[in-house]
């Protein structure tokens, strides 16, 4: 898969099944979008159903419409690089959906956008949050969050990112016989993860207004990030599940 442009890899945890959201900088825009069926009138990326989001992202018809277009967006690529050597893997998986948040921001759920968010904005590893922040803060104070947005917004999700780096330290920390723990080993937290999550969300539309949080998720967020997974069986089930909090 191409990786020009992008910035930061932010795996998800999906009971189940790994996504991986691919960042890059850009600047944030809105984004008015429709089903694209004659006579639909247009609502913007934010105001979509979950049941939208979920047809239009697993719709065979558009599936093989964003792989022709990931395929002819490769094809300029190594166009334009002809001259140099590259792998002979090169080239866009026919079994792979890659989502543009630039083209379609509304084929991403919420909490896709909000992990996103919440991995910029609180990095771990002591990194420091001013860089990756900085095609945020534009966005945020244009939808009238004031300088506080960013120690508002840690004091809510705050149970959420401790559970994060508990899962973090487990994941990466030794166990007694010297081999990394997995979160396989460790399914109560993972399932303890998704229902954080969905409850730190809440708490964060309750306390910036949802229109308004929705809306700084699909206007500064989604238009950075490309989100490549290989589709499985029933997987808006199963999304849909993790979007409710795995409840």
């Amino acid at each position: 898969m191409t990786k020009i442009r992008r910035r930061r890899l932010h795996a998800l945890f999906v009971p189940g099944v790994l996504v991986a959201l691919l960042a890059w900088p850009g600047s944030a825009k809105g984004q008015t979008v429709g089903h694209g069926r004659p006579g639909e009138v247009q609502k913007p990326a934010w105001q979509w159903t979950l049941d939208e989001r979920l047809e239009k992202r697993y719709d065979s018809k558009e599936i093989r419409s964003r792989a022709m277009a990931k395929a002819a967006e490769d094809a300029k690529i190594r166009e334009m690089f002809k001259d140099m050597p590259v792998g002979s893997g090169a080239g866009q998986d026919s079994k792979v959906d890659t989502i543009e948040g630039r083209t379609h921001p509304e084929l991403f759920l919420p909490w896709e956008l909000f992990d996103t968010l919440l991995g910029d904005a609180f990095p771990s590893g002591g990194l420091s949050p001013s860089e990756s922040r900085r095609h945020l803060d534009a966005p945020a104070a244009a939808l009238g969050f004031g300088r506080d947005f960013w120690m508002k917004l840690e004091r809510v999700v705050a149970p959420y990112l401790a559970l994060q780096r508990e899962d973090e330290r487990q994941a990466l920390g030794p166990s007694r016989q010297g081999r990394q723990v997995k979160r396989s080993e460790h399914p109560t937290l993972g399932t303890s993860l998704c229902q954080a999550r969905a409850e730190a969300m809440s708490a964060a539309k309750a306390e910036f207004g949802e229109e308004r949080f929705l809306q700084f998720l699909y206007q500064a967020v989604a238009p950075n990030l490309a989100l490549s997974y290989v589709p499985e069986e029933r997987p808006a089930n199963r999304l849909r599940f993790v979007e409710g909090g795995c409840r």
